[in-house]
Protein backbone atom coordinates (compact mmCIF):
# COMPACT_ATOMS: atom_id res chain seq x y z
CA UNK A 1 0.00 0.00 0.00
CA UNK A 2 1.31 3.48 -0.84
CA UNK A 3 1.75 6.00 1.95
CA UNK A 4 0.46 9.55 1.54
CA UNK A 5 3.91 10.84 0.43
CA UNK A 6 4.09 8.16 -2.29
CA UNK A 7 0.60 9.04 -3.50
CA UNK A 8 1.66 12.68 -3.90
CA UNK A 9 4.83 11.92 -5.87
CA UNK A 10 4.56 13.16 -9.41
CA UNK A 11 1.20 14.76 -8.75
CA UNK A 12 1.06 18.48 -9.42
CA UNK A 13 -0.59 20.11 -6.46
CA UNK A 14 -0.81 23.84 -6.33
CA UNK A 15 0.49 25.98 -3.48
CA UNK A 16 -2.52 28.15 -3.71
CA UNK A 17 -5.65 26.27 -4.66
CA UNK A 18 -7.45 29.47 -5.35
CA UNK A 19 -6.63 32.90 -4.00
CA UNK A 20 -9.63 35.02 -4.69
CA UNK A 21 -9.74 38.72 -4.05
CA UNK A 22 -13.25 39.91 -3.40
CA UNK A 23 -13.78 43.65 -3.24
CA UNK A 24 -16.74 45.45 -1.76
CA UNK A 25 -18.33 42.47 -0.02
CA UNK A 26 -21.29 43.46 2.15
CA UNK A 27 -23.46 41.06 4.09
CA UNK A 28 -26.97 41.71 2.95
CA UNK A 29 -29.63 39.58 1.31
CA UNK A 30 -30.56 42.42 -1.05
CA UNK A 31 -26.97 42.86 -2.33
CA UNK A 32 -25.63 41.09 -5.41
CA UNK A 33 -23.02 38.38 -5.03
CA UNK A 34 -19.40 39.55 -4.74
CA UNK A 35 -17.39 39.57 -7.96
CA UNK A 36 -14.16 37.62 -8.31
CA UNK A 37 -11.38 40.05 -9.20
CA UNK A 38 -8.71 37.45 -9.97
CA UNK A 39 -7.85 33.78 -9.43
CA UNK A 40 -4.23 32.66 -9.71
CA UNK A 41 -2.51 29.38 -8.79
CA UNK A 42 1.10 28.98 -7.69
CA UNK A 43 3.10 25.79 -7.27
CA UNK A 44 5.82 23.39 -8.29
CA UNK A 45 5.71 19.79 -9.46
CA UNK A 46 5.22 18.22 -6.02
CA UNK A 47 3.10 18.88 -2.93
CA UNK A 48 2.87 22.59 -1.98
CA UNK A 49 0.46 23.88 0.66
CA UNK A 50 -0.72 27.34 1.72
CA UNK A 51 -1.07 27.92 5.47
CA UNK A 52 -1.11 31.71 5.89
CA UNK A 53 -1.38 34.94 3.96
CA UNK A 54 -1.43 38.65 4.64
CA UNK A 55 -1.98 41.81 2.64
CA UNK A 56 1.25 43.82 2.59
CA UNK A 57 1.77 47.55 3.05
CA UNK A 58 2.23 48.02 -0.72
CA UNK A 59 -1.24 46.55 -1.42
CA UNK A 60 0.12 43.17 -2.54
CA UNK A 61 0.10 39.88 -0.65
CA UNK A 62 2.58 37.60 1.10
CA UNK A 63 1.61 33.92 0.90
CA UNK A 64 3.23 31.38 3.19
CA UNK A 65 3.23 27.63 3.48
CA UNK A 66 5.44 24.64 2.85
CA UNK A 67 6.68 22.85 -0.23
CA UNK A 68 8.15 19.50 -1.25
CA UNK A 69 8.86 20.88 -4.76
CA UNK A 70 12.26 21.65 -6.19
CA UNK A 71 12.83 24.25 -8.91
CA UNK A 72 9.70 23.73 -11.00
CA UNK A 73 6.64 25.72 -11.93
CA UNK A 74 6.56 28.91 -9.84
CA UNK A 75 9.21 27.73 -7.36
CA UNK A 76 12.68 29.15 -8.03
CA UNK A 77 14.79 27.50 -5.30
CA UNK A 78 15.78 23.88 -4.76
CA UNK A 79 14.35 21.83 -1.90
CA UNK A 80 16.62 21.80 1.14
CA UNK A 81 15.25 18.59 2.66
CA UNK A 82 11.71 17.33 3.17
CA UNK A 83 9.21 20.17 3.36
CA UNK A 84 10.58 23.71 3.39
CA UNK A 85 9.02 27.03 4.32
CA UNK A 86 7.93 28.66 1.03
CA UNK A 87 6.83 32.28 0.72
CA UNK A 88 5.50 34.03 -2.39
CA UNK A 89 5.15 37.81 -2.68
CA UNK A 90 2.57 39.12 -5.17
CA UNK A 91 1.44 42.55 -6.25
CA UNK A 92 -2.16 43.75 -5.77
CA UNK A 93 -3.22 41.89 -8.94
CA UNK A 94 -1.80 38.56 -7.76
CA UNK A 95 1.22 38.64 -10.09
CA UNK A 96 4.21 36.96 -8.45
CA UNK A 97 7.07 39.35 -7.65
CA UNK A 98 9.39 36.86 -5.93
CA UNK A 99 9.49 33.65 -3.88
CA UNK A 100 11.87 32.22 -1.28
CA UNK A 101 12.41 28.90 0.51
CA UNK A 102 13.87 28.28 3.96
CA UNK A 103 14.62 24.99 5.65
CA UNK A 104 16.97 22.28 6.80
CA UNK A 105 17.45 18.58 6.09
CA UNK A 106 14.04 17.48 7.45
CA UNK A 107 10.52 18.84 7.45
CA UNK A 108 9.92 22.54 8.13
CA UNK A 109 6.31 23.74 8.17
CA UNK A 110 5.47 27.44 8.06
CA UNK A 111 2.34 28.35 10.04
CA UNK A 112 2.63 32.10 10.54
CA UNK A 113 3.90 35.16 8.64
CA UNK A 114 3.75 38.86 9.41
CA UNK A 115 5.16 41.96 7.77
CA UNK A 116 7.54 43.91 10.01
CA UNK A 117 7.83 47.69 10.42
CA UNK A 118 10.98 47.71 8.26
CA UNK A 119 9.02 46.16 5.32
CA UNK A 120 10.53 42.70 5.84
CA UNK A 121 8.73 39.59 7.06
CA UNK A 122 8.95 37.38 10.12
CA UNK A 123 8.10 33.70 9.72
CA UNK A 124 7.27 31.06 12.32
CA UNK A 125 6.38 27.42 12.31
CA UNK A 126 7.52 23.89 13.11
CA UNK A 127 10.78 22.17 12.27
CA UNK A 128 12.02 18.60 12.37
CA UNK A 129 15.35 19.53 10.73
CA UNK A 130 18.78 19.45 12.30
CA UNK A 131 20.90 22.59 12.33
CA UNK A 132 22.14 23.24 8.80
CA UNK A 133 20.83 24.72 5.57
CA UNK A 134 18.90 27.81 6.66
CA UNK A 135 18.37 26.46 10.18
CA UNK A 136 20.82 27.27 12.97
CA UNK A 137 18.84 26.57 16.16
CA UNK A 138 16.04 24.39 17.51
CA UNK A 139 13.69 27.38 17.40
CA UNK A 140 12.08 27.77 14.00
CA UNK A 141 11.82 31.50 13.36
CA UNK A 142 13.13 33.25 10.27
CA UNK A 143 13.25 36.76 8.88
CA UNK A 144 13.13 37.82 5.24
CA UNK A 145 13.81 41.16 3.57
CA UNK A 146 11.27 42.61 1.15
CA UNK A 147 13.23 40.99 -1.71
CA UNK A 148 12.78 37.53 -0.14
CA UNK A 149 16.37 37.13 1.04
Amino acid sequence: MLNSRDERTGMKTFFLFSLILICGFQCSIAQTAPLKQWDIRYGGSDWDELSCLQQTSDGGYILGGHSYSGITGDKTQASKGGRDYWIVKTNQDGVKEWDASFGGDGDDILTWIEQTDDEGFILGGYSWSHAGGDKTEDVSLAGAELSGR
